[in-house]
């Protein structure tokens, strides 16, 4: 039996959670460094996206140790209060001291620490405790550091839901900063606020300033469709399948600026791509879809290609490099992600895709603005993404 590289088992449920939202290519659980004098650890478990940053500690309480109450606030304190604490706080100063180290994600790419945005990094310590913890040791949900700033404290099970209701890094950030925003606002009495009654508020869109009970209905009914918005099956399969790559970890550049879309864009992202499947599969024209996210100054696009028309075959690359640099210019963005979908040629029952990245500064072209005077190939854009969630 092949040995665990986990610790125990919160490590390893931790891991998996995050290699499922987050993406193997953006989780780092082997972050173990090794120095002249020995080793130093970053954190049990990173999460990073460009500016999106968790550092993670994970305790895990050996239940044949859980004793009795006591037994298990002296194990609190010691582990959580004092240990965890102090590793979140050694690991920012290990990232700073060392910026020349670099890390291998889950998925085998190495990168460089030099980049990591501290200042944005969310402190999270996860535990995994007996059920002999009292309910207000359970109920503390921050420390407070004069060196780092605040440290979240979730039980496995909170980290777990709160993964699966909210989903994705952008929105499990917001979260993570209304938490914060919480505890601003009331200090240590949030210990007494239910976590499933802050989500409640922050799911209502409501406010900071008060909160009472009404908010737990919009935790109860909490009803939102991951089938409308859950792409994450479709980028486990695409990355042999892009244009231009000079590196193999180009890919990644695809990974970053979809894994970054809120619920609400993924969905807008997942219409398009669905919409554009089923038309190449009916052989039809039809000019691409589109969408932009100024918030990451990325523009997406989709081009479903009918081979049977004689202007497409054979020129499906260099027709979407092209369709890419008229979209980007046409909605002003630095970075574009674009799609092409077609029907193989040699054997109809398959669908083939294809993928495209581009990343420059915009600057004005006179010889763009003319071909697309005299040609404008897409349609109109029109999207309208809200940022609420759905309840019963």
């Amino acid at each position: 039996m092949t040995k665990s590289r986990f610790n125990n088992i919160a490590e390893e449920y931790v891991n998996f959670v995050n290699d499922n939202i987050f993406l193997k290519e953006f989780t780092y659980s082997d972050n173990e460094i090794r120095i002249d004098n020995g080793e130093i650890e970053l954190a049990d478990n990173i999460v990073w996206v460009d500016n999106f940053l968790f550092l993670i500690q994970i305790k895990h309480r050996n239940t044949s140790e859980a004793k009795d109450e006591q037994n298990e606030i002296r194990w609190f304190k010691n582990k959580i209060e004092r240990i965890a604490k102090r590793q979140i706080k050694q690991s920012i100063r290990n990232i700073l001291e060392n910026p020349d180290f670099k890390i291998i994600s889950n998925s085998g790419n190495e990168v460089g620490i030099s980049n990591m945005p501290i200042e944005n990094a969310k402190k999270i310590i996860i535990y995994l405790s007996s059920e002999n913890l009292p309910d207000k040791q359970k109920a503390i949900k921050f420390y407070e550091s004069k060196d780092v700033g605040l440290i979240h404290l979730l039980h496995m099970n909170e980290y777990k839901w709160l993964c699966e209701y909210i989903i994705t890094i952008t929105e499990i950030d917001r979260y993570l900063e209304f938490r914060e925003g919480m505890f601003r606002l009331f200090g240590n009495q949030i210990n007494e606020i239910p976590e499933q009654l802050i989500f409640g508020k922050y799911v209502s869109g409501d406010e900071i300033s008060t909160i009472d009970l009404k908010y737990i209905k919009f935790y109860e009914d909490f009803d939102e469709n991951i089938y409308d918005f859950n792409f994450l099956p479709y980028l486990s399969i695409f990355k042999e399948k892009i244009i231009g790559q000079k590196h193999e970890s180009d890919y990644l550049f695809i990974l970053r600026n979809i894994i970054k879309l809120t619920r609400h864009e993924l969905k807008e992202f997942k219409i398009r791509f669905d919409k554009s499947i089923e038309i190449s599969k009916a052989k039809i024209y039809h000019k691409p879809f589109r969408f932009s996210v100024p918030r990451i100054d990325c523009t997406f696009l989709f081009v479903p290609i009918d081979l049977e028309n004689t202007r497409f075959r054979g020129n499906c690359v260099n027709l979407l490099d092209n369709l890419s640099d008229y979209n980007m210019y046409d909605q002003a963005m630095s970075k574009s992600v674009s799609v092409a979908i077609y029907r193989n040629p040699e054997s109809i029952e398959f669908i083939e895709i294809v993928w495209n990245y581009k990343e420059k500064e915009w600057q004005r072209d006179k010889e763009m603005e003319k071909h697309l005077d005299d040609y404008y190939p897409f349609r109109e854009t029109k999207i309208n993404v809200t940022g609420g969630y759905k309840t019963k």
